[in-house]
């Protein structure tokens, strides 16, 4: 016998609401596990793969030899054109934050996923000018993470196979996330350390300058022959992970609307469903994650 048509009008809206209310909870689910995973891929997984990135790369370190020497510069490391980009150059070590990291040539976002990354278009340390050297504060590894409690006075020390520069910290600033100023060149000798501030946001730059104090050749630093610097290869986003993981969110997107069809018991199909989105998530971020500003 069939239903009066008031009664079946009821039940279909009752089952519209029904899947509404189920919809709105899905999307509010998703929402809160995407931004957990981010949090913790950007948190704890980058910082994980940055510093087995430095270990790779600081063993190399100690073999780097002069960069393209100049035989008329009063600096024993000083170079007449800049190496290549991905080119390991030296190692920065700053003892008052206790920071010894392998610097990189470039600073673009896959670079800075290794450590501290030489500004292209400025001297390199050790050179007469304006050095320039960004890094990451919260993620890959965090080699800025303390940049803030730098006071003047404090050394900042530049090596590579060639030599050693030291530099005395004069002045900290914050500035505006447009202003190129601290990128100029300067007559002077200095070094210009940039990361972003307040932590986890990149709405200003916190600017660490210092000028050099003395430098030390190769001589009296125990460093090896020259060899040929030591080139990284760039991480590249795969567009699998994005792929693998939309395809991860349809299939927990469906088992949470309709899954009682599919599995029976409540408690399996909510783990189910929240395992499914968590490793999509998870793909997703890791694909993103290399995008994150070096303020992050």
């Amino acid at each position: 016998m069939s239903e009066p048509p008031l009664v079946a009008t009821t039940s279909a809206k009752r089952s519209r609401g029904i899947f509404l209310l189920r919809s709105v909870g899905v999307v509010a689910l998703c929402g809160s596990l995407w931004l957990i995973d981010l949090v913790g891929v950007a948190l704890i997984g980058t910082n994980l793969i940055g510093r087995q990135r430095q270990e790779q790369l600081s063993a190399s370190v100690d073999s780097l030899g002069t960069l393209l020497p100049e035989k008329s510069s009063p600096l024993p490391f000083a170079a007449t054109t800049h190496p290549h980009s991905g080119v390991v150059i030296g190692r920065l070590e700053i003892p008052a934050i206790s920071l010894r990291a392998a610097v990189i040539e470039g600073s673009s976002l896959a670079q800075l996923t290794y450590g501290p990354g030489h500004v292209s278009a400025t001297a390199l340390p050790g050179q007469a000018g304006n050095a320039v050297v960004a890094g990451h504060r919260t993620t890959w590894g965090k080699p800025f993470a303390r940049l803030q409690e730098l006071q003047p006075g404090n050394r900042i020390v530049f090596e590579n196979g060639a030599g050693r520069a030291t530099y005395v910290v004069t002045t900290s600033k914050v500035v505006s996330p447009n202003d190129a100023s601290v990128l100029q060149p300067t007559s002077a000798n200095v070094v210009t350390l940039i990361t972003c501030t307040p932590p986890h946001f990149a709405t200003h730059r916190l600017v660490i300058r210092a000028h050099l104090a003395g430098t030390a050749p190769r001589g009296l630093v125990g460093a090896r022959s020259p060899e040929a610097p030591v080139a990284i290869a760039m991480p590249t986003t795969s567009p699998w992970l994005i792929i693998a993981g939309l395809a991860g969110l349809c299939g927990g997107l469906f088992l949470a609307l309709t899954g009682r069809n599919v599995v029976r018991n409540r408690r399996w199909r909510n783990v189910s469903v929240v395992s499914c989105l968590v490793v999509s998530f998870t793909f997703i971020n890791v694909a993103l994650v290399d995008q994150l500003p070096a303020g992050f």
